[in-house]
């Protein structure tokens, strides 16, 4: 736990050997005046700022089974639960879900890690030394979380008008990988992105999109369900390969994750009453900026921070003018179905895309087209008559539903 607490990213130790000129351990800290350690134990703490949107956490899911629910003497496992607290009546999901942390990383090197099973770079380990060093450490990340703030709010009687805990953007204890952990991962279920390890495709639901979310407060036995959550899947280039040519061969066929994907984009429009957004995670893609004053939304791991962008903001490269493998992905999904489908365009309703921040090639969106096309000068006038009007735009765009879709080749 050394490399651990002082919050350091696990990736800048684990693989390395230590040795005594690069040792991860500070042995004279306990020794330092209280001051500069709470000062040390604070900045060690997973940073939140107003772009900052949450953590980037990578889950498997665990489906709760209902399949007996027919029967008259069938108590629900769910809504039947005496410690359920409230229910997201707003989004009419098909199932439940429960999410379990991936493996720690702890005590093992590069050598012992499979392709299938990497590293876990997932937000809820920044703060986990943190509760497991020490009490100083402890108190610290406590207050940084206002932990002590959320309990007393749960168990105190709320006043007239006061926010219910469920209400609010709260914590949530996940179900870590080895149940002997001393130390119980934390999420934000409305604000964090989740993103499904499919190493084992049957842990993957069908119907992930209309799957509701199983979520304790904090570390207590009282849940409550969360409709809407930031389900995302991080894109494999393979997912191109020998592409079916209708959805039948697409959701039938074969057993995949892109046909997991193709299911619920069929089935979630009639499923729920409200959209549920899907991201896409691409490691690897390029990505251009709109304007200089852009500010996205930003999603962290322990590697790095993620950003979201629209579909027509991604380059494979800063010479290359196509847009990557993610998009031919996007596209070859929306051409499947018919005008007229009901999941017509559903994955331009839908799917959002999330990429590195440190892939942003220099240079705006606007000057990428301008160097290759004729009518530049126009496409820089439009940019400038979007950027009096952007905000005003962007809010139609997204109650539109497609905002993310806009440059993909129809």
């Amino acid at each position: 736990m050394a490399q651990y607490s002082l919050g350091i990213a696990p990736n800048q130790h684990l693989q390395s050997t230590s040795t005594s000129v690069t040792s991860p351990t500070f042995h004279p800290f306990s020794r330092l005046p209280p001051e500069p350690r709470l000062k040390i134990w604070k900045s060690a703490c997973l940073p939140r700022s107003s772009r900052f949107e949450g953590g980037l956490h990578y889950v498997t899911m665990d489906v709760v089974d209902t399949r007996d629910s027919w029967r008259e003497d069938y108590i629900h496992p769910v809504t039947s639960d005496p410690n359920l607290e409230d229910h997201d009546h707003d989004y009419e999901g098909n199932g439940y879900v429960a999410m379990r942390a991936l493996e720690c990383p702890w005590g093992k090197t590069g050598d012992s890690l499979s392709p299938v099973n990497p590293l876990n770079k997932s937000a809820y380990l920044w703060d986990a030394g943190l509760w497991l060093a020490c009490k100083e450490s402890r108190e610290v990340v406590s207050e940084h979380s206002h932990s002590k703030e959320w309990l007393a709010c749960r168990e105190e009687p709320l006043r007239r008008g006061e926010p219910v805990w469920y209400g609010e953007a709260f914590h949530s204890a996940i179900v870590p990988q080895n149940k002997n952990e001393q130390w119980c991962p934390l999420v934000k279920p409305y604000d964090d992105m989740f993103c499904i390890d499919t190493s084992n495709l049957e842990s993957v639901p069908d119907c992930f999109l209309d799957m509701m979310l199983l979520a304790p407060f904090f570390g207590t036995k009282k849940f409550t369900v969360v409709g809407e959550w930031n389900i995302a899947f991080k894109f494999d280039p393979s997912w191109n390969d020998n592409f079916p040519s209708s959805w039948p061969d697409l959701m039938r066929v074969e057993n995949s994750v892109r046909s997991r994907l193709a299911i619920s984009l069929f089935y979630v429009q009639s499923a729920v009453s409200a959209f549920q957004y899907l991201w896409l995670i691409d490691d690897n893609v390029c990505w251009t900026a709109r304007s200089r004053h852009e500010n996205p939304s930003v999603w962290r791991d322990l590697e790095g921070e993620y950003v979201e962008i629209y579909w027509d903001q991604t380059r494979s490269s800063l010479v290359d003018g196509t847009q990557g493998a993610v998009i031919d992905f996007l596209n070859s999904l929306q051409q499947l179905p018919e005008e007229g489908d009901h999941f017509y365009n559903s994955a331009s309703y839908i799917i959002r895309l999330l990429v590195r921040r440190k892939n942003q090639l220099p240079g705006l969106l606007t000057e990428v087209f301008d160097s290759g096309n004729e009518d530049g000068d126009e496409i820089q006038n439009e940019s400038e008559d979007e950027s009096k009007h952007g905000s005003e735009d962007e809010s139609e765009e997204e109650n539109d539903g497609g905002h993310m879709s806009q440059g993909v080749d129809e």
